[in-house]
This record gives C-alpha cells, sequence and structure tokens, in this order.
C-alpha cells in the first residue's frame, strides 16, 4: 500500500511542477492546505449564521441566466445539463436556533423546509456503521446528499448515474472547504 501502489511511469521524461502561487489563488492555497478530515466531533453547538452561511456558501444560488424563455437559477456547484438532481437534507442536530429535524434545503429560495420535526439524535447515530457512531455521536448536523436519479436519467440515460455522482461530490467538497473557513470540523461519510 502507501505511495508504492500509485501508478508510475519510470520511462517518462519528468517535468517539475513550480510551487509558485500567484497572489490571486493564495486565499483557495491556505483554505486548501488547513482542509482535513476531522475524526473527534465535541458536541458543540454551531451558531445559526455558520450554519446558513455553510449552506448558502457552499449550496446557493450564484446567479441568473435566461435559456429559453426560463430563468435558470445557477450554484455553487457545476451539475450536468443544470438539472441539479442532488437534494440537500441537513439533519440538525445541535445548531443555535433550529430544533433537531430532519430539513430540506431549498437552494432556489434559500430556505429551509422542515421535513421531519422531533427527531432524535441517538436514533440516528444508532443506526450508523458501528466504527462511525462514537464519531458520529458529537456532530452539531449531518448534510445527507440524495440523488434524484429520473431527473439525471431522462436527459442522459443511464450515463446519469456518473454526472449525479460527480454533482455529490463537488457539493461535499464546497461543503468541507466552507467549513473549513469557518473554523468548523467536516469530512465526508459514505
Amino acid at each position: 500500500a502507501g505511495e508504492a501502489s500509485y501508478r508510475a511511469y519510470p520511462e517518462a521524461r519528468r517535468l517539475p511542477v513550480d510551487r509558485q502561487i500567484p497572489t490571486r489563488l493564495r486565499s483557495f492555497y491556505v483554505l486548501s492546505r488547513e482542509r482535513r478530515s476531522a475524526r473527534e466531533y465535541l458536541g458543540r453547538t454551531v451558531a445559526r449564521e455558520d450554519f446558513d452561511a455553510l449552506l448558502y456558501t457552499a449550496c446557493g444560488v450564484t446567479g441568473v441566466v435566461s435559456r429559453a424563455g426560463c430563468e435558470l437559477k445557477l450554484r455553487a456547484y457545476p451539475s450536468s445539463g443544470a438539472l441539479y438532481a442532488v437534494e440537500i437534507y441537513p439533519l440538525v442536530f445541535r445548531v443555535e436556533g433550529l430544533e433537531p429535524a430532519v430539513y430540506h434545503y431549498r437552494a432556489v429560495e434559500n430556505v429551509l423546509e422542515v421535513v421531519r420535526s422531533g427527531i432524535d439524535p441517538a436514533n440516528i447515530v444508532s443506526s450508523m456503521l458501528p466504527v462511525e457512531r462514537r464519531m458520529v455521536a458529537g456532530v452539531a448536523a449531518i448534510i445527507c446528499l440524495a440523488g434524484l436519479f429520473p431527473r439525471h436519467e431522462r436527459k442522459y440515460g443511464e450515463g446519469g448515474y456518473r454526472m449525479l455522482v460527480a454533482e455529490a461530490g463537488h457539493i461535499s467538497q464546497n461543503l468541507i472547504l466552507a467549513a473549513t473557513a469557518l473554523g468548523l470540523s467536516a469530512r465526508p461519510f459514505g
């Protein structure tokens, strides 16, 4: 395992990659170096303003374009055909000003819809894989990404699955980088 398992081309000519970072890229460079997958969550409450900023920055609408007489609201992540087939469901355990509940983030209106109120975080934690339970028990929220396969498949057929998985990856990375910028701990779970 380790580096020995990575593909290499010993006979290939090698060209060094410059490590100089242009000023315009410096803040992203620093952020990407600070990002680490956290494994310890301490049961702290997240400020509502940080939670809202996380969702809006990572997943919210960033612009509008007109196409075929319709307004298309673009988001902070790429989506094949602008279909936005991944839905975002925050499971809130400890966020200031929000009750423990399952929410749906409706990006086009920048609102949280209460899908199921009065959830018991302990029940959700107990449904996790045994190796994850201790870690997940201390989180303030879990952001679940749910793919709507028919939304992609009606345009791309079975190949829509690959695009949907890529979209979920884009959202996940945005969430992790936004959390890092906010000083919050985050990591993806499978």
